[in-house]
């Protein structure tokens, strides 16, 4: 026994036995791997308002509606101040998030058409990858639950397109609860094409549960998120995506009267049940959150909630703060939407980001927060924000961005934003960190900055498509006509078309 109280013999002994164990396998021609380190996937949870306009959230400094949900969950980690939607419409900006690139490179300009019968259109493309399918592939469970409006083929829907999953309208929009109901209170904004008669459940504002048309008898904020609950509790134990874009607070303007009665002060019925909406989307998300925290699930979940466009302001009650524009239009009302991503102990809580970021991230950072790899047959656009967000990386995620929206194209690099407004072939140059609600016009005092932008633009669309169909028969604002224009604060107070 003495030879083994020199304290090197054993760990000599032991590898010397393993030496000889190695050598025995690799004689009989089996070759043993080390064991795979699997890591630490997240959950990841993507919430898409509807038509939410940057200013109402009172995170963003409202104070017409309090959303105490959205506010912490911008407070759990970062408020992006220069978040931007990718389109200035529904479909194409909710397109370039679930493939993560610029939905112009596949011809999804325009919005989807809500009249388009079934099989007619293709919407988007089958070679595109959704953030779904991309998921699916490395083991998330993925559900969806709320409004898609990329597509109504029959094989083009969301359980198609790479989710487990799906609840929801496939359309642009469709009745939050049967108007006919005495706990409901409605809006109807007649001035705009079908908007009369947009408090139906029938064809392209079916509700669905997958493949299969049913009839929903609650109001939908609601089943929403219950639904999503539903989803968090039964995904408990291995790592899901799950994607929650709310038609909240796209018209028909709908809510139930326990939200309108919180704003009963309001002597506007338009913007009570406006409020109401906003009221009930906040309280969605926060019980999205509230499961998550139930669930233990909080503290490895990746969150995002945004906006798939600006605010509609011509509807009389959305709110864009101080920017200018409105849904439709390539100012910063059109396009600047609140945005907020939060991750415990991977983003500092309470980080205001002042970087601009853009729709199409999510798709990517997602991606690299699930340890995935992204095609290599194709370029995405979208930027992983996460070394960002955290402060590891301090550069700015995008030098440049892009929009175009038919006659319509913007660009943004740095404070400065170029705006070329084609109803009237006209350039309009802005510098944002001085002049937010774009009212001062630079175009004739810089020239040099506006052909450097027009340089950088003409070099990004020759990346693109022409759209894939027409505009969808979008009404043709006509200025000046009250409750039918669209309009903006700017140079000699200007009323814009769309396009």
């Amino acid at each position: 026994m003495k030879r083994f109280q020199n304290p090197l013999s054993i760990p000599l002994l032991l590898t010397l036995v393993g030496v000889l164990f190695i050598g025995f396998v690799y004689r009989k021609g089996t070759h043993p791997s080390p064991p795979a380190q699997v890591p630490d996937r997240p959950n990841i949870v993507v919430i898409l308002a509807d038509d939410l306009g940057y200013g109402d959230i009172s995170a963003n400094g409202k104070n017409f509606v309090q959303t105490p949900n959205i506010d912490a969950l911008a407070k759990s980690g970062a408020l992006c101040t220069n978040g931007y939607s990718n389109a200035p419409f529904c479909s194409p900006s909710r397109a370039a998030i679930l493939t993560g690139r610029y939905q112009h490179r596949f011809g999804f300009e325009f919005l989807y058409p809500a009249t388009a019968k079934r099989d007619t259109i293709v919407g988007l493309p089958f070679d595109e990858i959704t953030l779904a399918e991309q998921l699916k592939k490395q083991g998330y469970a993925t559900a969806m639950f709320g409004k898609w409006h990329v597509g109504n083929r029959k094989n083009n829907t969301p359980t198609d397109r790479g989710f487990d999953q799906y609840y929801g309208t496939l359309g642009g929009h469709t009745a939050f609860k049967d108007s006919s109901d005495a706990d409901v209170d409605n809006f109807p904004h007649p001035w705009w094409p079908g908007s009369a008669n947009s408090f139906h459940r029938h064809d392209y504002s079916a509700i669905f549960d997958g493949k299969k048309e049913v009839a929903e008898k609650d109001y939908l904020t609601d089943v929403f998120a219950r639904k999503a609950g539903e989803f968090i509790d039964q995904h408990k134990k291995s790592p899901f995506f799950l994607y929650v874009p709310f038609n909240a607070v796209h018209f028909p303007f709908q809510a139930t009267k326990n939200y309108t009665e919180r704003f009963k002060a309001e002597p506007d019925k338009n913007k009570r049940v406006y409020y109401g909406m906003i009221a009930a989307l906040d309280d969605a998300v926060g019980q999205i959150v509230r499961k998550l925290k139930e669930t233990g699930l909080d503290k490895n979940t990746l969150i995002v909630f945004t906006s798939d466009n600006g605010g509609a302001g011509f509807l009389k009650a959305p709110y864009n703060g101080p920017l200018s524009g409105v849904k439709g239009l390539l100012f910063e009302g059109g396009i600047r939407v609140p945005y907020i991503v939060s991750w415990a102990g991977k983003i500092p809580a309470g980080t205001v980001y002042n970087q601009p970021v853009a729709g199409m991230d999510i798709y990517t950072t997602a991606v690299a927060a699930a340890h995935g790899t992204l095609a290599k047959d194709r370029p995405y656009d979208g930027v992983d924000l996460l070394p960002y967000l955290s402060g590891r990386n301090k550069a700015a995620p995008h030098p440049t961005l892009f929009w175009r929206f038919g006659k319509n194209k913007a660009v943004r690099q740095g404070a400065w934003k170029l705006f070329y407004y084609g109803q009237e072939d006209q350039y309009y140059l802005f510098n944002l960190e001085k002049d937010l609600a774009e009212k001062t016009n630079l175009a004739a005092s810089n020239p040099a900055k506006v052909a450097e932008l027009k340089q950088a633009l003409a070099t990004w669309e020759k990346g693109t498509r022409p759209p894939a169909w027409s505009d969808g028969n979008l009404p043709q604002f006509k200025p000046g006509k009250d409750g039918n224009a669209q309009y903006r604060v700017g140079p000699e107070n200007n009323l814009f078309y769309i396009y």
